[in-house]
């Protein structure tokens, strides 16, 4: 396979791009990257605990732990005690985070566009239609697997 041609280089390419795209516009909201998809998965359920977010977007406790105080501090979500479970926290968004959406949809939807440009709307749902394959097929790979979804060596139990 010739190197230009390696699906890796292409996705590794377009996540940095997309990294430095969002890092720059979200700067003047005291948000990086990293915290996006948790707040966009809180769009689409206000309130959930803590340890379901990290499963749903695949990270591990740590990581998770230090994107919600970021998010926390700057004032976009409340961690509080589950009633249920006292060792368990639901996130909750703020009136700030819910106020914020307005703007930052239009963020993100600014990149989908840079990188659609030329494509068909064809081309475009056919592209998605390849990228949520892609995600599928390695999920199925890592969940059988030695490792985990951030690609770190699962712990032996």
């Amino acid at each position: 396979m010739k190197t230009s041609q390696s699906v890796g280089k292409w996705i590794s390419i377009l996540y940095r791009y997309s990294q430095s795209y969002q890092k720059k516009k979200l700067e003047p909201f005291n948000l990086g990257a990293g915290q996006l998809p948790i707040l966009l998965s809180l769009y689409h359920k206000e309130c959930v605990r803590q340890i379901d977010l990290a499963n749903h977007l695949h990270l591990d406790k740590t990581s998770m732990a230090r994107a919600l105080s970021k998010l926390e501090a700057n004032g976009y979500l409340q961690r509080n005690k589950d009633d249920q479970d006292f060792r368990a926290h639901n996130i909750t968004l703020t009136p700030q985070a819910i106020k914020f959406k307005d703007e930052l949809i239009p963020v993100l939807q600014s990149w989908t566009n840079v990188l659609m440009q030329g494509f068909t709307q064809a081309e475009q749902d056919q592209f998605i239609h390849f990228l949520q394959r892609a995600a599928e097929n390695a999920e199925k790979e890592l969940k059988g697997s030695d490792y985990d979804t951030d690609g770190e060596i699962k712990q032996k139990s």
